[in-house]
């Protein structure tokens, strides 16, 4: 079988990017019963972290 991967470099990268991947579509779907999508889940965590002081758009 010829190698996949050009160098460790690049098994790295690819390695990360499929992980990434797992890791979200499994949280994407944790978050589906509630209806919320991770971009909103993160902004609430944002909100959480900071209550009950405001946060600006900026931060």
């Amino acid at each position: 079988m010829e190698n996949q991967f050009r160098n460790e470099y690049h098994r790295l990268i690819i390695n990360l990017h499929k992980t990434d991947g797992y890791i979200f579509n499994h949280f994407q779907q944790k978050m589906a019963p509630f209806d919320l999508s991770v971009q909103q889940y993160k902004a609430l965590r944002l909100l959480s972290d900071v209550f009950p002081n405001s946060l600006s758009a900026g931060s």
